[in-house]
């Protein structure tokens, strides 16, 4: 009887050993979805109350879908033509995933329609519309330089780059490879010294960085320099020559401006650094 109580008692020091233990920590919750109206291949759900979506492994989507689930986390409504949308589109996210919020939703969605060579314009104004590609410039919203520098990347809006030295085609050909394949432009403004850009606002601020580089050299800065000729060189007759000679290719530059000094063998010429050297070399071969 003994033994049998003692066992017991052994047995009951066990039980209340074990509920002495720690208890095993519950697993977390998995994140709750919160989309209410339709369904994506991916996890949409908040982040400080603002819409997040979570994306993971490789995917493929309906763009229709894909433009449903930024209307309702943007709030912001957009036209649609369903048949320009039936395209599925596709994405590669790492395998633990990445979180977009904010304007990285709609650098994401723009990204993808990019990918059937559509745009979407507007949508920093609160009238948003998916265009084809080529269309953008025409919706492109018009923006002075500070209003550029504010601009959400993936906005489609049209900037002037006024230059002070550079001339516009020069530019212009040194950013021709910079715009979008699709949509982008870039043309010199008639009548001015300057280039109005056509793209998304991220690339317009690096072609206008680069623009302000190409600019900044100071090479087109006219300077006023003297000019003694030979005797055998008439004043005049060379003055005409070099003004033919370095006629400004562009309406928008500068004029070369060239003066008879009187009673001497003598030009004074205002004119850049570039056209200064090639006014040296001209009078050296007219000897």
């Amino acid at each position: 009887m003994s033994r049998i109580l003692a066992a017991l008692f052994v047995c009951s020091l066990g039980v209340l050993f074990a509920f002495a233990q720690e208890a095993p920590r519950a697993a977390p919750a998995p994140e709750k979805r919160v989309l209410e109206v339709g369904d994506v291949p991916f996890l949409v759900t908040e982040i400080g109350g603002k819409p997040a979506w979570k994306l993971r492994g490789q995917v493929e989507i309906p763009l229709a879908e894909l433009v449903g689930a930024w209307v309702r986390a943007t709030g912001t409504p957009v036209p649609i033509n369903t048949r320009a949308l039936a395209y599925t589109c596709s994405y590669q996210a790492p395998p633990d995933g990445v979180t977009l919020t904010g304007d990285a939703i709609t650098d994401f969605v723009s990204d993808m329609l990019a990918q059937v060579r559509m745009v979407l314009v507007g949508f920093s104004s609160g009238r948003a519309q998916i265009v084809q590609s080529a269309e953008a410039a025409t919706l492109a919203q018009v923006v002075n330089r500070t209003e550029l520098e504010k601009a959400p990347a993936s906005e489609w809006v049209t900037c002037c780059l006024m230059f002070r030295y550079a001339e516009p085609n020069a530019v212009r050909a040194a950013l021709q490879n910079l715009v979008s394949r699709q949509g982008g432009i870039v043309n010199p403004v008639s009548g001015a010294n300057g280039l109005l850009i056509t793209d998304r606002a991220d690339r317009v601020r690096q072609m206008a960085k680069l623009a302000d580089t190409l600019d900044s050299t100071g090479q087109g800065e006219q300077t006023l320099e003297k000019y003694d000729l030979p005797e055998s060189i008439d004043a005049l007759e060379a003055g005409k020559a070099l003004m033919s000679l370095f006629r400004p290719a562009s309406k928008s530059l500068p004029q070369m401006e060239v003066s008879l000094v009187p009673g001497k063998a003598r030009l004074l010429i205002r004119a850049n650094a570039a056209q200064h050297a090639e006014i040296k070399r001209a009078i050296e071969l007219m000897k």
